[in-house]
């Protein structure tokens, strides 16, 4: 019949186009804006298809293109919301709508995002003036609230539509955390988990985000229980949740200073998955990288050969060509960042800018840079234009806090204490941000506590470096060799501290 012809049509476009959009093939567009042009003229004739109707709000979905203008692209973003909403009034079974939606909802709400919600249409912010004709900061910031709202509600929605469906449960839980409430996420999971369809190796994979971003005590052991699961079992779990899993548990390691863990995870990776998923990359080559950088994270260092390797990793990234291997790419960057803060080594800034293609300032760059040869001037004038501190209460740190941790230490090296302390007090892991395969923002999180610690001992607050040295030592109960020698220094730090006190 007529119709199942146009949805099949339809469906072949749509996968096709998303085939060619990974693939970073030009044609990727063309034929997902074929299959809008099919799904439509069928709904014109049958708006009663959920099939049709989701069809159409996945192929506008995925219609990314750069050079759209900015009211073609708005247009794209709210038709396909839109037909996602229609899909659900039409069946409100169709679980997939649901999980579009949400991830939908979670960008609009994101304060760094670049649109906003009016009633069902998607906005893109234009510049100050333009966000003073939608009302204001203030406005801008509760239609991002109202998004989340939204979008935690259509989560919850989910959930009690297919209770049985692991995504259903995580998508509550991923809204959750993207409102900075990963407690709240935890419990979701874990009663999740008591349900017998919801006991697998996919879920508690995903679940290593959650304990992760909620500095949960547990999270070490947590990490080590789920990924010691048999190979077989973590196969089942779907490739994104492996691999956004197994990220995490990358960073659970290197955030407790074990390099050790760090390259048993690799090894595992490699062992599940010996070609990296959705490229044709070996895995373990690929992951090394990340490794590598996870690895100086710990130790605050990068030997000649790490260096080199990084470096190499790194300016291949940058030239990487449209597609899955760019997306790849983008998420590399944390790597890199960190590569830069351990060595002052140009190249790696230089990279960094060049991946982000001048989309973000790098003020701490060059304030690290001018520090690095010695140019304190300019340091502290450069200094003067970071965000003051109390700013920082509600901010989403990039790259899991690291910008903040660099920051700080400019401001400790221009003189100005009571700002870099303040920088690195905000800091908390429920509102980092974390988009890498490797963060090794959680090591120098972690190494931050050994900072601070320094630079209350210069202030003369015996009390909170004490404290601030106890909880270094804390977190990184867990680690290795790798770890070692700063524990030592903390160690002789704090006798040092107990000894005088007496």
């Amino acid at each position: 019949p007529a119709r199942q012809q146009a949805l099949v049509r339809g469906h072949l476009g749509l996968a096709e186009g998303l085939s060619g959009v990974l693939a970073g093939v030009e044609e990727g567009t063309q034929r997902l804006r074929e299959s809008q042009q099919i799904y439509e003229q069928l709904l014109a004739t049958d708006s009663l298809v959920a099939e049709g109707w989701y069809g159409l709000a996945d192929a506008y979905f995925h219609d990314n293109r750069n050079n759209d203008s900015l009211p073609l692209t708005e247009r794209r973003l709210t038709r396909s919301m839109r037909a996602f909403h229609r899909t659900l009034q039409v069946d409100s079974s169709f679980h997939l709508a649901y999980m579009h939606l949400v991830q939908q909802y979670q960008g609009l709400a994101t304060p760094s995002g670049g649109a906003v919600l009016l009633g069902d249409s998607v906005v893109i912010l234009r510049s100050p003036q333009h966000v003073a004709t939608l009302g204001g900061p203030q406005r801008v910031a509760a239609l991002r609230a109202d998004a989340e709202r939204r979008g935690l509600e259509m989560a919850r929605g989910w959930v009690r539509t297919d209770t049985d469906a692991p995504a259903a449960h995580l998508s509550l839980a991923n809204g959750l955390v993207t409102a900075g409430l990963p407690d709240s996420a935890i419990a979701v999971v874990e009663r999740a988990q008591q349900r017998p369809s919801l006991q697998t190796s996919g879920v508690r994979l995903q679940s290593l985000t959650y304990y992760l971003l909620a500095d949960d005590p547990k999270a070490f052991d947590r990490m080590r229980a789920v990924t010691n699961e048999p190979v077989a079992a973590l196969r089942q779990a779907a490739s994104n949740e492996r691999v956004t899993g197994f990220a995490m548990a990358l960073a659970t390691a290197a955030g407790v200073g074990n390099a050790g863990e760090v390259d048993r995870l690799v090894e595992l990776m490699s062992t599940v998955d010996p070609t990296f998923p959705f490229t044709r990359q070996p895995t373990k080559q690929m992951m090394s990288w990340y490794a590598t950088g996870l690895k100086g994270a710990i130790t605050g260092t990068l030997t000649p050969p790490q260096r080199q390797m990084l470096l190499a990793g790194a300016q291949r990234m940058t030239q990487q060509g449209p597609g899955m291997a760019q997306q790849i790419a983008a998420t590399a960057g944390s790597v890199i960042y960190a590569a830069y803060y351990i060595t002052r080594d140009t190249a790696f800034s230089a990279a960094y800018r060049a991946l982000l293609g001048g989309n973000q300032p790098t003020t701490d760059f060059d304030a690290l840079a001018a520090l690095a040869v010695g140019d304190t001037a300019r340091a502290r004038t450069i200094a003067a234009t970071f965000t003051p501190p109390e700013s920082l209460s509600t901010a989403r740190f990039s790259h899991a806090g690291m910008r903040a941790v660099a920051r700080a230490e400019v401001l400790a090296a221009v003189g100005n204490t009571d700002w870099a302390l303040r920088y690195l007090e905000a800091l908390d892991p429920a509102r980092f941000a974390v988009q890498g395969l490797g963060e090794p923002g959680f090591a120098i999180y972690t190494r931050s506590f050994a900072s601070r610690a320094r630079l209350y001992e210069e202030r003369g607050e015996r009390a909170k470096a004490i404290a601030a040295y106890e909880e270094f030592l804390r977190r990184t109960a867990n680690g290795d060799a790798a770890i070692e020698p700063e524990r030592r220094a903390v160690r002789a730090a704090l006798q040092r501290l107990r000894d005088g006190g007496r």
